[in-house]
């Protein structure tokens, strides 16, 4: 899966009129977070022995936003975070519940921010990775 710049600047906001001109939460986003969690699940692979992650919702903007599938997107990331590595600063996770409020601006940027940290942390400890300074297997007999 590859990689895309996650959104953590997402915030409330209204024009001189009143009217809203903040940003929406819609199902392009909530794909973005879904992929690039499959991609942390991925990169965390090579670094450690996991447990098989649970399959990610992919939904469409009519399927869209049932708690669910947020609560997957909670998941994946509580196990990222419980089976690899836990950022410092890594905030609570929610449980989202039926007809109840759904993700505003700070749920979004934490979910977002948490990707960003877990892919700069998993890109730095796959550099540092020991490496043998020789090849084996480089001569024939």
């Amino acid at each position: 899966m590859a990689w895309k710049t996650p959104k953590t600047n997402w915030a409330v906001r209204y024009d001189e009129d009143g009217a809203y001109a903040g940003d929406y939460f819609g199902a392009e986003d909530f794909l973005r977070i879904a992929d690039n969690i499959a991609a942390l699940q991925e990169m965390a692979a090579g670094l450690y022995r996991l447990p098989e992650p649970g399959a990610l919702p992919q939904i469409t903007a009519a399927s869209f936003a049932y708690a669910d599938d947020l609560n997957a997107l909670e998941d994946a990331l509580r196990g990222l975070t419980e089976d690899a590595f836990r950022p410092a600063g890594t905030q609570p996770f929610v449980t989202w519940r039926g007809n109840e409020p759904g993700p505003g601006p700070e749920d979004l940027n934490r979910l977002e921010s948490l990707c960003a940290a877990l892919h700069g942390s998993f890109t730095q400890q796959a550099a540092a990775r020991a490496r043998l300074a020789m090849t084996l297997g480089g001569v024939q007999f």
